[in-house]
């Protein structure tokens, strides 16, 4: 791994107070890496091929290269100089770059095919988990356990499905998926697939959480609703919510961001921006509309909505997802910290 990837690793494990146990309990809980490497590395492609201005992707700069490198490194000879990024590629001597693309299948061309297969894809044995990821999943799925095994769960908004992956991952009895954008959805599903899942053990749904007949549809009968990363993302919060309690699902884990200002403020208040719809795929979705208005309700906002319809908090946790060092704060906001509460009838 990169000097910088172990930097980062070492500056957050200490931020976040976490022994190298702490993080080997974490890991242990996790998947294998090799479908979590493969999968983001397909989302990688399909953002570029959602935002034309990131197509050019060797022209990006703050692509990060680490996933590059490391498979680089797998398939590289003693003699071989290094190629620490893709434009590297192109200075490597010519009879290395065609041993690397006939023999090893690798070159960037390769590396940005939207029909690069599993079995091809080079996979790194000391790729790890970031532990921003490590952090947000143990307050999201491992402090909720007993709201996961064993029960009906239903992820909105999945993206690439990870979070849909870690409930199955941890005895999940179903769990029922939803994403708007069709490419993701598929995605997810090769995800559940290649974690090695029945088919009868999940059910994706394209559909749009602003559909609120088709929300309260999809969670009857379901135990435990997870909202994660999502609710920052739109602007009809209360009718989402709505549509959901209808179902009277036993428990509802939010997990979310808040403008820091007001995060913990006794009014229940909500903080509102613009947000460009078609440039990321983890923005808000709204078809026709290039900018969408979108609020960060704070923790109170959540508190006396749910208690309106008939919902206790039974537990919350707050926690920062960026890092005080400006030289490297990973695109983390400081102005915006995380929390997850949990809601239960």
């Amino acid at each position: 791994m990169s000097s910088y990837y172990h930097q980062t690793q070492n500056f957050l494990q200490n931020y976040y107070n976490l022994s190298d146990q702490d993080i080997d309990v974490l890991l242990s809980k996790m998947p294998t890496t090799d479908v979590y490497q493969y999968i983001g590395h397909k989302a990688e492609i399909l953002n570029t091929s959602f935002d034309p201005a990131r197509s050019n992707r060797l022209q990006q700069k703050n692509y990060d290269n680490s996933y590059w490198q490391q498979s680089y490194d797998i398939i590289k000879a003693e003699h071989w100089p290094a190629c620490n990024s893709i434009e590297d590629f192109y200075s490597l001597p010519l009879e290395i770059q065609q041993e690397c693309k006939q023999v090893h299948k690798f070159s960037p061309d390769i590396w940005f095919d939207n029909n690069l297969t599993f079995e091809s894809f080079t996979k790194s044995a000391d790729w790890t988990y970031d532990i921003l990821d490590l952090i947000k999943v143990n307050h999201l799925i491992f402090d909720n356990i007993d709201n996961i095994t064993g029960k009906k769960v239903i992820d909105f908004c999945t993206h690439a499905g990870a979070i849909s992956g870690l409930c199955l991952h941890h005895a999940a009895s179903h769990v029922t998926f939803t994403e708007i954008r069709d490419p993701f959805l598929q995605l997810a599903n090769k995800r559940m697939e290649l974690m090695g899942f029945a088919p009868e053990q999940y059910a994706s749904c394209l559909t749009d959480i602003h559909d609120y007949q088709t929300n309260t549809e999809l969670c009857l009968g379901k135990d435990t609703v997870i909202l994660s990363g999502v609710i920052y993302h739109v602007h009809d919060h209360y009718s989402i919510l709505e549509s959901i309690i209808q179902a009277q699902p036993k428990s509802v884990i939010i997990e979310t961001c808040h403008y820091r200002p007001i995060a913990d403020t006794a009014e229940p208040l909500i903080y509102w921006m613009c947000e460009e719809t078609e440039k990321n795929t983890c923005n808000a979705y709204y078809k026709d509309y290039p900018v969408a208005m979108v609020g960060f309700p704070n923790l109170s906002w959540f508190n006396f909505t749910m208690n309106f319809f008939g919902y206790q908090e039974s537990k919350r946790v707050s926690y920062d997802s960026w890092m005080p060092n400006e030289d490297i704060l990973l695109k983390r906001t400081p102005s915006i910290t995380r929390s997850v509460q949990v809601f239960t009838k």
